[in-house]
């Protein structure tokens, strides 16, 4: 039974074995050098398992999107300020190079005793002043967010991060409110 059942599907049997052995290698060298472009590729369908370990160089991606911000139109705060640590942040970075440092400060009021100016708060790196970061600072009634960005050259290692308030001449900040929650970002270019 098994015998005749071989002898009447004898071609099939060969040409299936031929078909499995020969057909996906068929296929593969039948696809000519450079056929497969980018824009035949559907979306998402080169996955990381699918890219051989090693095969991708650095040159081979795209350079890194470098943002710079600044706080337009402001001022170096003083070399020593009145009060310091409104947003105390020590940070580690992993390398040198440039690095963005933005804090965030959802409510900041404050008066000058004994004077009619404003405070004005900055932001200090290492305990340096940094250059476009003093803003002035609202009376508590009418207390706002204030966000400080800078764009600094750092070096690898622990830095300390501190937002710092000063008045004019000897007099001092006060009606200092609770800031809220404060944000540090820390972005170090690749």
């Amino acid at each position: 039974m098994i015998l005749n059942h071989l002898r009447r599907n004898a071609v099939a049997y060969v040409a299936l074995g031929v078909a499995l052995s020969t057909g996906t290698a068929y296929a593969a060298s039948a696809i000519p050098n450079n056929s497969v472009t980018a824009a035949k590729i559907h979306k998402n369908a080169v996955t990381s398992n699918k890219i051989k370990n090693g095969s991708v160089k650095p040159k081979d991606l795209k350079k890194a999107t470098y943002v710079q911000s600044t706080n337009l139109g402001l001022g170096t705060p003083p070399a020593a300020p009145d009060v310091v640590s409104v947003a105390p942040y020590d940070f580690s970075l992993p390398g040198t190079g440039r690095t963005s440092v933005t804090v965030f400060i959802p409510t900041i009021g404050a008066d000058c005793d004994g004077s009619a100016d404003r405070p004005a708060i900055g932001l200090y790196i290492d305990n340096v002043p940094v250059p476009g970061t003093a803003a002035n600072v609202p009376a508590p009634a009418n207390d706002r967010s204030v966000q400080l960005t800078a764009t600094l050259d750092l070096t690898k290692g622990v830095h300390a991060g501190r937002v710092g308030i000063t008045c004019n001449g000897a007099s001092l900040p006060t009606n200092l409110g609770q800031p809220g929650a404060k944000s540090w970002t820390i972005v170090q270019a690749g």
